[in-house]
């Protein structure tokens, strides 16, 4: 299963292909700047990635990036 990859604001996006039959397409967002690693962190109350699940690949990415503009606006 191949990975994938891009940058949106400074963070990393990756994701992978799901399985058939799945139930939805998983995007991790992480970032290696601490400024921005903090930024996740607090806007999420956990360490490290945050998970985004969507529908298909556009509808998962779609919401990660929106979520990010919502961390980077507040």
């Amino acid at each position: 299963m191949a990975s994938h990859h891009e940058t949106y604001e400074g963070f990393d996006l990756s994701w992978e292909e799901p399985p058939a039959m799945t139930g939805g397409w998983h995007v991790s967002i992480a970032s290696n700047d601490i400024g921005l690693l903090s930024l996740l962190e607090r806007g999420t109350h956990s360490k490290g990635a945050h998970i985004i699940t969507g529908r298909d690949k556009a509808d998962a990415l779609k919401m990660a990036r929106d979520f990010i503009d919502r961390l980077i606006r507040n």
